[in-house]
């Protein structure tokens, strides 16, 4: 027969604490407004504000330093309706990169508001000062719905990364 060995107690090395895995929750955007059709994950204490008079989506984080929701903001969403990715002549584009999410066709842009161009109405302050946004086209047909997806800059791009990977279309 096969031979046991005792179990030997062997000495614990102490091992560096593992980082827990951040909580998530899975938001459905589409439940705000039919017209976002997608699903992603968010750090779970971030909240979302729908902005109606913007057809806009706030995903914000409530413990940031700002005295407003908005100013919370740490990734904002529009939508716009195009044959092609379009761009707003209010802003310069410092980078543009083809880019594939999800399997739709997307473009990553760092825009910078022009001097002296009017500050973005009822939007986040930091949407005034350069980012980065990730513009997905929803459908190959002409029409598509577009998503610009843009995050604060001080949000780590590890973050939004991670909520880009999540992106699931209906």
């Amino acid at each position: 027969g096969m031979k046991v060995t005792p179990e030997v107690e062997v000495p614990r090395v102490p091992t560096e604490p593992v980082a827990p895995a951040e909580k998530v929750k899975r938001i459905d955007f589409s439940s705000l407004n039919k017209v976002f059709r997608f699903s992603a994950e968010i750090p779970a204490e971030w909240e979302v504000e729908y902005i109606p008079e913007l057809t806009a989506l706030n995903v914000y984080d409530p413990a940031a330093p700002a005295s407003s929701i908005r100013d919370q903001s740490q990734i904002y969403i529009t939508r716009f309706e195009s044959n092609r990715f379009l761009t707003i002549s209010t802003v310069t584009i410092t980078r543009q990169d083809k880019t594939v999410v999800a399997g739709h066709d997307a473009v990553l842009y760092e825009i910078e508001k022009k001097p002296g161009g009017p500050n973005f109405r009822n939007q986040p302050a930091w949407r005034n000062k350069k980012h980065r946004a990730t513009d997905i086209r929803l459908s190959r047909n002409n029409p598509s719905l577009f998503y610009p997806f843009a995050y604060n800059p001080e949000l780590s791009e590890d973050i939004f990364q991670k909520f880009v990977d999540s992106l699931a279309f209906h």
